[in-house]
């Protein structure tokens, strides 16, 4: 169950209702529910922490696919038409500071196959009935002090993956045009890491991005950095408190700004990277 397995573990969330997989939506920003099983969208990867002042750990699941964290919204929704009660939706944020609670999970074993999870507000994280505004996303509803009977909703079988011996090959795309016409702008952030993952802050650089083609992006930056296109590796930080992510797939299709961090392929900090086996059964 998720609740014995170890930091940095990948997983998939299945939700018993829909038998779909929480998945990091290809716009970079909503949380929603989908069928598709091997594909880097719906695998999450644990990071466990202890906050200090409240002598509780915590899970933040960060999406192995863009980097981001599964967050707690502020904006909310009516549950059904016209009704006065409310839930909060989640979507992929920053992991900025470390008094962060938005950020923060508990998961609960509710019986052999099944968890409940639960955000630090100890509200549950649960899909939506097929007749609601909100069919096909998870949202935060409720809370342990008043306990409602939500169903299968709220139970997700949370399915480990297992690590690849090998980083993905990252294939040159059909449609990655490495033109700039028609595509939105983006901020790029980037910072050169040392061999074993270092950041050096004074390498910050920052230029527009136009598209969303990873090779684009990596014979972009290599350029800038006068290096070998092969001889670097991309990785994503969401927030000054996110671990890197290793970027193997497209950007996310919008304009928000991103933290690249460049480390040197073959070194020792990039073979410590972890990558999950989505193919894995």
């Amino acid at each position: 169950m998720g609740c014995l397995l170890p930091d940095q573990a990948f997983v998939r969330l299945r939700n018993r209702t829909y038998g779909m997989y929480l998945y990091a939506h290809e716009d970079g920003a909503a949380v929603v529910l989908k069928p598709h099983r091997a594909c880097l969208q719906t695998v999450w990867q644990l990071h466990r922490i202890l906050r200090a002042d409240r002598n509780l750990n915590y899970i933040l699941f960060r999406s192995a696919a863009y980097g981001r964290y599964l967050t707690l919204s502020r904006e909310t929704s009516p549950i059904y038409p016209g009704h006065s009660h409310q839930v909060n939706h989640t979507f992929q944020g920053v992991y900025e500071t470390p008094m962060q609670d938005d950020v923060l999970w508990v998961i609960a074993c509710a019986d052999n196959l099944h968890a409940v999870i639960f955000h630090a507000t100890y509200r549950v994280l649960r899909s939506s009935p097929s007749n609601m505004l909100l069919f096909g996303h998870a949202f935060v509803v409720g809370d342990i002090y008043h306990p409602v009977n939500y169903g299968t909703t709220i139970h997700w079988t949370v399915e480990e993956i297992p690590v690849r011996p090998e980083p993905p090959v990252i294939h040159l795309p059909t449609d990655c045009p490495f033109v700039t016409s028609g595509y939105l702008a983006r901020g790029i952030i980037y910072m050169r890491a040392d061999d074993h993952g270092n950041v050096n802050p004074r390498s910050r650089g920052c230029w527009l991005f136009y598209g969303n083609c990873l090779l684009q992006l990596r014979a972009d930056l290599a350029k800038l950095l006068k290096e070998p296109a092969d001889c670097i590796t991309l990785c994503v930080r969401a927030g000054s408190q996110g671990r890197l992510t290793p970027l193997v797939i497209d950007l996310p299709s919008n304009d928000s700004d991103m933290e690249i961090i460049v480390l040197t392929t073959m070194s020792p900090a990039v073979l410590a990277l972890r990558h999950p086996d989505v193919d894995a059964w």
